[in-house]
Parts: structure tokens; C-alpha cells; sequence
């Protein structure tokens, strides 16, 4: 707690609850700067986007940008209010305010990462994910603001009101909320490991045919810039994949901690495991930042490469230079493999 001559610790506070109450505030910090470091990286992103017809804020604001930045601010919010809740008491869900504007804004975490998991790998889903999983992923997604604000305002009503009727409300509710987060958790780890799989099989064919064409036949290399932009699509699609899984599974691990948290025999370490629960969420929010530094950097990349072959300069990396140059049966040949992606053949 604050006093006249700086921060002092609760009386009563225990060695687990000084440990919470340090970590909360660090993890706060740190969220302050991720935003500003991601409202940073976007704006400058924005900046340097060719042909840009809009101002550089409005570029900068785009969906998946505004869903991201809101994670970090919330996550800010959220660890401070828990911070401030722990410091006063061992049980900060005696704090009616500051529990509310905390479960509000971990509420709000919970909407936006489904919201931005769904929209950024819409693509993957739906080529992997079978018709009825897909509609009913997709309704979850569209009913999450009503699934986790409805628990904000359950859990607000019964801190104001006491009625046990509203208490059992909403515990019902948080099952339900934390069920919903765990399901769609599973579902985009089990479909990003799909995706994985399948294009090492298809990686591992392509080589295959390629053997087996380069035995037979020579022919003249030539350039495709539907070829490049499925290339980057296929490149983008697999970004999406792996750091997507190490986010969904860092935010399972965080319904885990939380439900862990909440078990009677584990009282006098609730708040450190609450605690682990921004831990992971933190960790899941910096990988998808990550993420999205990988898809602009690989999309300006990728622009680079098809503007190149508009232009009809060769596509060769120095690697591939110096391995034709040394087995001259390689030189100029050409195979076509199966795109999982768009179903149409492509050149390699």
C-alpha cells in the first residue's frame, strides 16, 4: 500500500502474496511498454507502406492492429488493478471496484485474442476444419462478447448485491466462459498442427516429383507471379501456424492456472497462481506480437519478390546460384507440384 513515505506491504502479507504483488506490477510495466512499443511498429509500418492513399494513423489502425494494441492496454489495466487489490488485502475479491474494472478488462483480453486468432487464420480454418466444427467455431467467436461481459456484469452484480442466487450465477458463468476460452484453445492448436503436418507431407512430395522430373527432362526456368503470391501466401499461412499454436497454448495454460488457483487446498497460493495467469496471457499477447512483426516484414519481402519478377529479374537466392552452377543438370529445370493451397499448379 502507499503511505506518506513511499510503498510499505500489508501487515499480514505473506512471502507468496509479496511475490504476486511484485510480479503484478512488473508484468504492468512491461504491458505499458508493449503497447507503446506495438502503437510504435505499427505507425511505423504505416509510414513506410508503398502507395498509401490514406494518413498514416488510419493506416496504422487497422483490425487486427486495434485488437492487438487494446490487448496490451487491458492487460496493463488488468495487472495493475490485481496488484493494487493484492496489496490491500490477501483476498482481493473483497475489493468490489477494482476486482470489476479487472474482470472487465481480462473480459476484454478474452474477446479480442478470439476475435484476432479467428480473423488472422480464417484462411487455415476454413480449408481444415470440417463444415460442422467451423460454423460452430465460428458462432462461439460471434457470441464471446456475450459469453465473458455476461460474466463481468454476473460477477459485478453479486460483489454489489451479495445475493447468493447471483454468487451461483456467476460461477455457473465463469465455467462456462472458461470452458468456451479452453475449447476454441484446443481447436486452434489441433487445426495449427493439422495445417503443420500437411505441409511437410506436401513439402515431401514436391521433392519427390522434383527427383523424379530432374532424372527425365530439362527444361527453360521461368517465372510465375501467381506462383510467387501463392508462395507467399503459403509462407504466411505457416507463420500464422506456429506462432499460433504457442499463443493458444500459452492462454490454455492460463484457464489452468486460474482454475488451479481458485482450488481450496491451494488458498495460500491463489494469488500466485492468478498471477501465472497474466504471466502466460503476457506471454501470449508478445508471441502474437511477434507474429505480426513476421507476416509485415514477410509480406513487404514477398512484394519485393513479385515486383521483381513483373519486372523480369531472376529469382534466385545465392544458395541456388552456386548449387546450378556446380551440377549444371539442374540448370533450367522446371517442375510442377500440387498447391494445397488453391488447388492449381504451380512452378518450383
Amino acid at each position: 500500500m502507499l503511505t506518506k513515505r513511499g510503498f510499505t506491504f500489508r501487515p499480514n502479507v505473506t512471502p507468496q502474496d509479496k511475490g504476486a504483488i511484485i510480479s503484478t506490477a512488473i508484468l504492468a510495466a512491461l504491458s505499458l511498454f508493449e503497447a507503446f512499443a506495438f502503437a510504435a511498429f505499427s505507425i511505423c509500418i504505416a509510414s513506410k507502406k508503398p502507395n498509401r492513399k490514406t494518413s498514416i494513423l488510419k493506416t496504422a489502425c487497422s483490425k487486427f492492429n486495434v485488437l492487438l494494441l487494446t490487448m496490451f492496454i487491458m492487460s496493463f489495466i488488468w495487472s495493475t488493478c490485481a496488484c493494487y487489490g493484492v496489496s490491500l488485502f490477501h483476498n482481493n475479491l473483497a475489493l468490489a471496484v477494482p476486482q470489476s474494472i479487472e474482470t472487465l478488462a481480462s473480459s476484454t483480453v478474452e474477446i479480442c485474442f478470439m476475435h484476432y486468432s479467428w480473423a488472422i487464420s480464417f484462411g487455415i480454418m476454413k480449408r481444415n476444419s470440417s463444415k460442422r466444427f467451423f460454423t460452430t467455431m465460428s458462432t462461439l467467436v460471434l457470441l464471446s462478447p456475450f459469453i465473458f461481459y455476461g460474466q463481468a456484469i454476473a460477477y459485478i452484480i453479486a460483489a454489489i448485491t451479495n445475493l447468493p442466487v447471483m454468487i451461483t450465477v456467476n460461477r455457473i458463468w465463469t465455467a462456462v466462459a472458461g470452458s468456451a476460452e479452453s475449447v476454441f484453445c484446443i481447436y486452434l492448436m489441433a487445426m495449427f498442427s493439422m495445417f503443420l503436418m500437411k505441409q511437410e507431407k506436401d513439402l515431401e512430395d514436391s521433392l519427390s516429383t522434383k527427383d523424379s522430373k530432374t532424372s527425365k527432362t530439362k527444361l527453360k526456368r521461368t517465372s510465375s507471379v501467381v506462383g510467387q503470391e501463392s508462395r507467399n501466401q503459403r509462407r504466411r499461412f505457416k507463420t500464422i501456424a506456429r506462432y499460433g499454436i504457442w499463443a493458444s497454448l500459452f492462454t490454455f495454460a492460463a484457464i489452468i492456472s486460474f482454475v488451479v488457483g481458485l482450488l481450496q487446498k491451494f488458498a495460500e497460493w491463489e494469488n500466485v497462481f492468478h498471477m501465472l495467469v497474466y504471466v502466460w496471457i503476457n506471454f501470449a499477447l508478445i508471441i502474437l506480437f511477434a507474429m505480426k512483426v513476421q507476416l509485415d516484414v514477410g509480406k513487404k519481402r514477398g512484394n519485393d519478390d513479385s515486383d521483381k519478377i513483373r519486372s523480369g529479374e531472376p529469382q534466385l537466392s545465392e544458395e541456388k546460384k552456386s548449387s546450378m552452377s556446380a551440377d549444371p543438370a539442374l540448370t533450367g529445370v522446371r517442375t510442377v507440384v500440387r498447391n494445397s493451397f488453391i488447388g492449381k499448379s504451380e512452378n518450383v
